[in-house]
């Protein structure tokens, strides 16, 4: 098994540039899902695709460390929700729910309680979006990421390398100590 830093190199990149890629796509998230004024729309579907195909090209390498799969993990989580927001807003609609209100001139409120004409981040849509940002990323981290579950998978034990006998130095027939021997030789 090659290590992160050879896998990384294989690739024509470094370990950083991961760790890069992870941040930079979690605020291209981060801006386009804090821009909207609106549930998910198609826009979001594009930045998303486009987020999943940077982290696809710098997933992390088979070994990696722990905390380097999970950073991983919750930013694939949420692009590819935000990837497959219409389709959300669409179950969402279909089960009842109804989008918040996001008029700027309702004050904010950023406690649990519902008064009206109020926007709480605890309302159904928010809440909704979360627990399935969660369950996604709990599957993704748990049996899908690049880095685990390739290192999960068993690889065959190393061969341990014959050891050198150590003994009396051997010697021809003059007792003159010789550097090598034949398995052929007998010392008869």
């Amino acid at each position: 098994m090659t290590s992160p830093k050879e896998y990384y190199e294989d690739k024509g990149y470094k370990p950083q540039d991961v760790a890069l890629a992870i941040i930079g796509a979690g605020l291209a998230n981060a801006i386009a899902l804090v821009a909207l004024s609106t549930p998910l729309t198609l826009w979001n579907t594009i930045v998303g695709n486009i987020i999943l195909c940077i982290l696809q090209a710098y997933a992390p390498a088979p070994g990696s460390s722990r905390r380097l799969n999970l950073a991983y993990a919750a930013t694939w989580s949420i692009s590819f929700l935000a990837t497959l927001g219409i389709v959300f807003n669409m179950i969402f609609r279909l089960f009842g729910g109804s989008f918040p209100d996001t008029d700027p001139t309702i004050p904010f409120t950023p406690f649990p309680e519902y008064k009206p004409n109020t926007f709480t981040p605890f309302n159904a849509y928010d809440v909704s979006f979360f627990l399935v940002w969660l369950a996604i990323f709990l599957i993704y981290f748990n049996f899908f990421s690049p880095g685990r579950s390739k290192s999960r998978a068993k690889s065959a034990p190393a061969q341990e390398q014959p050891k050198p006998v150590s003994g009396p130095p051997q010697t021809n027939e003059s007792g003159t100590p010789t550097t090598s021997r034949e398995p052929s030789e007998s010392r008869d």
